[in-house]
């Protein structure tokens, strides 16, 4: 039965990690007590996997996928656009090698999963006799937790006025500042032309240090489509899942994104790239992954701590 097939993006610019993978090996016959060290010991201890086969008794992991992707096949010489884009497709093809069979086995055995070809790994939701029989496997490296990862909000302080978050200031921000940047804009070097890629708890693509900067917005009307991924799909809080308009529900994104590049142009300067343009942003380490196989034909993507 042929597996599900991996999914491919679109082609353009991605700084990609040389993340290795690649070849495949067979399958050991069945669990050994060797098998559990390949398991994360928390998930192991999970209460709810003693059962097999009941949905209730599910946890959610991460497989990393046995292989090695070939770096020989970079060319030093070649543009680095298309190196890249050499890299992604090796990364890409690799993954279909690499994951054949246990993706086969996943889909026969009827266990919900996802392909990462980022990194090389396999998102499931499964018991702990599975989780056994899969930890057997030599294809299979290791199985992780999921966990979700829960955020700490810091108790609020006082703070100056401000406009939706950013205080009003007169000239560069003292952070801006610190690192000489204002020295590096005299020289010329403003971000022009380079549009930065966020990934956070989401944006507020119209806060008015950061709305001229959003690609998707050309002065007049925005346009979302390309420069933004939602890559939380279920929870709850004041942004549902799948929006396809920005949004940030935490307000760390706004924050970071206006680092880089804030400046409302009325000497609202946070921005350490004011002429940089605002391209994309995105908590469990599935959401990651699934924010960066979505980066290559990307602006932001949301995440939820």
């Amino acid at each position: 039965m042929p597996y599900p097939k991996v999914h491919h993006l679109s082609r353009t610019v991605l700084a990609v990690a040389l993340l290795a993978f690649g070849g495949m090996q067979g399958m050991s016959a069945q669990a050994t007590p060797a098998s559990n060290n390949k398991i994360d010991p928390q998930l192991l201890a999970t209460p709810n996997i003693s059962t097999f086969g009941n949905a209730n008794n599910m946890v959610e992991a991460l497989i990393k996928v046995r292989g090695n992707a070939d770096k020989s096949i970079l060319d030093p010489n070649q543009h680095y656009l298309e190196k890249r884009q050499n890299w992604i497709d090796h990364l890409q093809t690799s993954t279909q090698t690499a994951q054949y069979n246990l993706l086969d086995w996943l889909v026969r055995n009827n266990i919900e999963h996802k392909s990462f070809w980022i990194n090389n790994t396999i998102y499931i939701r499964a018991d702990r006799a599975h989780l056994a029989t899969l930890a057997a496997r030599d294809d299979v490296v290791f199985i992780y937790g999921n966990p979700k990862i829960q955020k700490r909000q810091p108790s609020p302080e006082p703070h100056a006025a401000s406009v939706d978050g950013f205080a009003s200031l007169a000239g560069p921000e003292w952070g801006v500042a610190k690192i000489n940047a204002p020295k590096v804009w005299a020289a010329g070097v403003t971000g022009q032309g380079v549009t930065i890629a966020g990934e956070d708890t989401g944006y507020k693509w119209d806060h008015p240090a950061i709305k001229g900067k959003y690609r998707g917005w050309n002065g007049t009307s925005a346009n979302h489509s390309y420069n933004w991924h939602d890559a939380m799909h279920s929870g709850s809080s004041s942004c549902a899942p799948n929006q396809t308009a920005p949004c940030d529900d935490q307000g760390h994104g706004t924050h970071t994104i206006g680092t880089m590049v804030g400046d409302d142009g009325a000497g609202n300067q946070v921005g350490v790239a004011p002429l940089a343009c605002v391209r994309r942003g995105m908590m469990a380490p599935t959401t990651p992954s699934a924010a960066l196989v979505w980066q290559p034909h990307t602006l932001q993507v949301r995440r939820r701590c």
